[in-house]
């Protein structure tokens, strides 16, 4: 993914070149830096109206959004029951060969039980 990234940054900044044919196209990266930025995003809760909203600060500018998700709604998003069973499948299979059977039975029997 890093290397894409670079190579999407590179070809922003470097103009296309008006030929024919291009034979090689190659680019060497000596050194990468990354650099982070402190982002702070803090989650307010209207308890009574039943409203939450998001404000995030950036560390370096001062700046303030909002509208932005915490890290908490952006992994309820991503995780599923299939994931959890899925990621216990695949633990079970490092740690006792074949126990991923086990897992999946338990699963069935848990889809089965919800209809």
């Amino acid at each position: 993914m890093l290397v894409l990234l670079c190579g999407q940054v590179l070809t922003s900044v470097l103009r296309p070149i008006q030929a024919d044919t291009v034979h090689e196209e190659k680019v060497d990266i000596q050194t990468v830096a990354l650099y982070f930025r402190p982002v702070y995003a803090f989650e307010y809760i209207w308890d009574t109206k039943g409203k939450t909203a998001v404000a995030e600060f950036d560390g370096l500018t001062g700046d303030m959004t909002t509208g932005g998700v915490t890290l908490r709604q952006q992994v309820e998003k991503v995780i599923t029951r299939d994931l959890i069973f899925d990621v216990g499948m695949q633990t079970a299979n490092l740690l006792i060969p074949g126990s991923g059977i086990a897992v999946r039975v338990a699963k069935a029997v848990a889809n089965s039980r919800e209809q």
